[in-house]
């Protein structure tokens, strides 16, 4: 028969894979977005070390903690995962100062983005319009009534991304389909970026195929979340 303090216990061990349950399952519907794989880690992370008491759950969750850390420490090394994650506009560089693998790192990631926004730029030869996205097109010099010529301010790369990540995070219901859509006449070069890192297609799909990045896919990012995979060693 049970006593007292392991029903104590045991509601504490509910307490604490409630939300790593919830957060598995966040996870697990939107298998197609890379931009998530990180993020979550750092969540992951943090709920389960944010446990104190009783000292046997909290030695459990440390334990699951550490084995998440061990699991995904080399994703770390994967520049397009760490710069998914920041292009994410429900992320953005939130998860980085919260996750210990990265938090010193900001400026290092800032300065891979500012480099692959500035790559991106001069493969398009800037500021040549955009053919892919006629709504996207840069703007020119423009004429009008051959009386005078308006010159539109060009943003460099670093003000885009001192600009966008200054902005508040997005809502979880905000797509980063979505967002590009309705910031790419402002957020010109990270829109580039975007579409680079992310390939997103043409058209709007399935969570399954919105990123085509099946040779990813292919790999452990797609099922390593699963409530599981949590529990091995």
């Amino acid at each position: 028969m049970p006593c007292l303090n392991d029903l104590r216990r045991l509601q504490c061990l509910v307490d604490m894979l409630v939300p790593l349950a919830d957060l598995t399952d966040q996870i697990q519907t939107e298998l197609g977005n890379l931009g998530i794989v990180l993020p979550a880690v750092a969540e992951i992370k943090t709920l389960l070390t944010s446990r104190t008491q009783p000292i046997g759950i909290a030695a459990f969750a440390e334990t699951l903690a550490a084995n998440v850390s061990t699991r995904y420490t080399p994703y770390y090394s994967d520049k397009h995962l760490v710069l998914v994650a920041v292009l994410h506009p429900r992320f953005k560089s939130q998860w980085i100062i919260r996750d210990e693998m990265v938090q010193y790192k900001l400026g290092e990631i800032r300065n891979l983005l500012v480099q692959e926004t500035e790559a991106v730029s001069a493969e398009a030869h800037m500021p040549e319009a955009d053919t892919e996205n006629g709504e996207c097109d840069v703007p020119k010099r423009a004429r009008m009534f051959r009386s005078y010529v308006t010159q539109t301010h060009f943003k460099d790369a670093n003000s885009e991304i001192e600009e966008y990540l200054s902005t508040e995070r997005k809502r979880p219901d905000q797509d980063v389909i979505r967002f590009r859509e309705r910031n790419c006449s402002t957020l010109l070069r990270l829109a580039k970026v975007a579409r680079k890192v992310f390939s997103v297609p043409g058209g709007s799909t399935s969570a399954e195929t919105v990123f085509s990045v099946a040779r990813l896919l292919a790999r452990h990012h797609r099922m390593s979340l699963k409530p599981q995979t949590l529990f091995q060693k």
